[in-house]
């Protein structure tokens, strides 16, 4: 009985302790139901990220408390999701917003082989979609989006209209691996605006096209990468890039960086390398003073004939002739190595002013079989107002059919400075001395052996009234030496006399004399069998041949000889004389008598003069 006792009394206490614990839980306040939730609203905690994003209200922000994964987000309302730091993995959808605002803060967000967003009806062939309206930023963030596995019709990111993709305050976009764009447009009439700001970055590898349609894209401190693009690097876009920004379209499959106006400012720098087609294709382009542009080894895949050679240029202009373009003096211009024309412009009639560029080794293609070189203009092809600043260097470029360095189209201008005093030309390594025609009927020729062609071009405007105009940097015809067989070290080989005219007899250049050698005079052979004769008036370039001869040394003086001493058997006669005493009266006598008296006299003279 006592044991019954006690097991009611603790079964009692028993029930009375999990009532207690019952109504407790009841009772708790429903944070506690996601006591170490990786999300917050507020105060209120989440299991999951998804949860606390469908919590959120209009303006709200979701704030993650650790990494976390999200099934996608369908974005009805403005919200921002702060990532205080940690990461956010999107593993079935994408993004869609509708017509609202999605900021992604302080967050490390993945999406890998997302093909969709959330809205698959109609929105089931892109990552990211965003209506009417919409906008997404990313602040202090980074987003990384790659398309590995996603279907072939999958786009990244498309805006349909008055939309912003904003990047600032060092957020970093990479888009990767999509086999259609990284950003795309859907061609309607709104504003489709990119800007990448606050020493941020957007990356574009490996996608069809970087950016595709006719987006407004401030650059602004910041840098953007489109590389290695299957099509266009990007299709139509307005760039203003400013305050330090560094701009790189490089290794596209087809066009570099497509544009209908592009802005530099503030030592910002454009690099356009390794395109298939141009690297720059715009309407308009300004940079400033304190700028580069970088354009080289573009236009491999692109074509030189008619109209199309703009696709192998290293920048092409396309514009309408009422608005100007400008490089301004000082600015860092390098166009060099491209397949086609340094500079091409068609189409319509362009209006162009380059203060400074160095335009050189373009129409590299021009004698390739496929042709993808420059036919007329390998440096600059004009049609329209073209301006040159005498600082433009502007040689060593060339063309398969006219105007290996400058060709403008009937109808229209060019004006140029002088040559440069150090350019050198590279299909003879002769120095420059000016411009010379080079037009289609009559090429630029100074060293054929007949039919050259030397005829020089001044510098100032150039009017294309009735025919091209072509010209080319180049020389005259030359003049030049060379020693045949041995010559003295201190012998001096006259320097190439350089601009001469195929119509003015020439003497050539006196060689001064070397002590020991003597020279044989100027031959116009290498054999040295005949001689240059002064008043000739040359065929062509040519090369003199000097021969030098030493001369003979001179015979060696004979060295003395000692003298023969007598042998010991030699007899030795000697013949005694007689002295003989002079006679008084003798003649010699007398006149040696007279000769000491006069001295005797002439003693006496002297010491009365002294007393």
């Amino acid at each position: 009985m006592q044991m019954r006792s006690r097991s009611r009394r603790l079964a009692g206490w028993l029930g009375v302790l999990l009532t207690a614990l019952v109504l407790a839980i009841a009772q708790a306040p429903a944070t506690a139901l996601a006591e170490g939730g990786v999300a917050k609203v507020g105060d209120a905690e989440y299991a999951t990220f998804d949860e606390a994003f469908a919590a959120a209200t209009d303006g709200q922000t979701v704030t993650l408390l650790a990494d976390a994964t999200t099934k996608g987000l369908d974005v009805r309302k403005d919200v921002t999701v702060d990532g205080a730091g940690h990461s956010l993995a999107f593993v079935e959808k994408g993004i869609a917003l509708w017509g609202k605002a999605l900021t992604l803060k302080n967050l490390d967000a993945s999406m890998t082989g997302v093909g969709s967003t959330p809205y698959t009806a109609e929105w089931g062939w892109m990552t990211i979609c965003a209506s009417k309206n919409a906008s997404i930023t990313l602040d202090n963030a980074k987003l990384s989006m790659d398309g590995t596995g996603t279907g072939n019709n999958t786009h990244a990111i498309y805006l349909t209209g008055n939309n912003k993709l904003n990047l600032q305050n060092g957020s970093v976009l990479t888009v990767k691996n999509y086999k259609q764009d990284a950003l795309e447009w859907d061609g309607g009439d709104g504003g489709y605006n990119l800007n990448v700001t606050g020493g941020s970055k957007l990356v574009s590898d490996h996608n069809r096209s970087g950016i595709t349609g006719t987006f407004y894209a401030t650059v602004d401190a910041s840098t953007v990468e489109v590389t290695n693009s299957t099509g266009n690097g990007s299709n139509g876009t307005y760039y203003t890039i400013k305050n330090g920004s560094d701009v790189k379209f490089a290794n596209n499959g087809n066009w570099g960086i497509s544009a209908w106006r592009i802005d530099m400012t503030g030592s910002s720098k454009l690099t356009a390398t390794d395109n298939g087609y141009s690297g720059v294709w715009t309407r308009v382009l300004n940079v400033d003073a304190s700028c580069s542009v970088d354009v080289k080894g573009n236009g491999t895949k692109g074509s030189a004939t008619g109209s199309t050679g703009a696709t192998n240029a290293g920048i092409s202009f396309w514009g309408n002739g009422k608005i100007a373009s400008k490089i301004e003096r000082g600015a860092n211009v390098v166009i060099s190595n491209n397949a086609g024309s340094g500079i091409y412009t068609g189409q319509k009639v362009c209006n162009l002013t380059i203060g400074s560029a160095t335009i050189t080794n373009n129409g590299t293609g021009a004698c390739n079989v496929n042709g993808t070189g420059a036919d007329m203009g390998g440096g600059i092809y004009n049609v329209g107002t073209l301006t040159l600043d005498p600082s433009v260097v502007l040689y060593n470029n060339h063309a398969a059919v006219a105007g290996d360095d400058l060709y403008t189209s009937a109808g229209h201008t060019m004006t140029i400075g002088a040559v440069g005093t150090d350019w050198i030309l590279d299909d003879c390594n002769h120095a420059i001395d000016s411009w010379y025609d080079d037009s289609a009927d009559a090429r630029w020729c100074a060293d054929a052996a007949s039919d050259n062609h030397v005829a020089p071009v001044a510098p100032g405007e150039q009017k294309a009234d009735e025919a091209a105009v072509a010209i080319k940097a180049a020389h005259g015809l030359i003049l030049d030496y060379a020693y045949v067989g041995e010559a003295p070290s201190e012998a001096q080989l006259p320097a190439p006399m350089t601009g001469l005219a195929n119509t003015v007899g020439v003497n050539a250049r006196v060689q001064q004399p070397v002590d020991g050698w003597t020279f044989d005079g100027w031959y116009v052979d290498e054999a040295c069998t005949t001689k240059w004769v002064d008043g000739t008036v040359l065929d062509a370039s040519m090369t003199l041949y000097g021969k030098w001869t030493k001369d003979p040394e001179p015979a060696p003086a004979p060295e003395p000889q000692e003298p023969t001493k007598p042998s010991s058997t030699t007899t030795t006669t000697v013949t005694k004389t007689t002295k003989k005493v002079p006679a008084t009266g003798d003649v010699t006598s007398q006149a040696f008598a007279v000769l000491a008296g006069a001295g005797i006299a002439a003693a006496a003279v002297a010491i009365k003069v002294r007393k």
